[in-house]
C-alpha cells in the first residue's frame, strides 16, 4: 500500500536530513508524539501530521519546533513509526506493538 505525503505537509524549507525513529509507543499516535515528530506512521500505515510544520525546524525557536532528536533538530525532518511499546533489546522482544510491514512500506 503506497501512501503519499500530502503536499500541504511539505512546505519549502531548507532541510539537510530526515531522522527516522520509532516512538516506543502503541500503534496509534498520541499527543506527545505529535508534538515531537513532523510525520507519524500508525500501525495500519495511516499517516498522521505532527503539531509542528517542517518549516519550524529550519531555524528552531524554543518550544516551537519538533524536538525529535537531541541537539540535531535544526534542518531535520522527524518521521516516526508508531510502534515498539515495551520492546527489549536483549533478548530481542518487539513488545505488544511491533513494527508492521505496512508501516515500513
Amino acid at each position: 500500500m503506497a501512501v503519499n505525503i500530502p503536499k500541504s505537509w511539505l512546505p519549502k524549507a531548507r532541510m539537510k536530513r530526515i531522522h527516522l525513529h520509532w516512538t516506543a509507543g502503541s500503534h496509534k499516535a498520541n499527543a506527545l508524539e505529535k508534538n515531537r515528530y513532523h510525520i507519524l506512521v500508525e500501525g495500519d500505515g495511516k499517516l498522521v501530521r505532527g503539531k509542528h510544520s517542517i518549516k519550524d525546524n529550519e531555524r528552531p525557536k524554543p518550544g516551537a519546533y519538533a524536538a525529535h532528536t537531541r541537539k540535531a533538530n535544526t534542518g531535520a525532518i522527524g518521521v516516526s513509526l508508531c510502534c515498539m511499546r515495551r520492546a527489549k533489546e536483549r533478548p530481542f522482544d518487539p513488545g505488544p506493538s511491533p513494527m508492521t510491514a505496512v508501516q515500513w512500506d
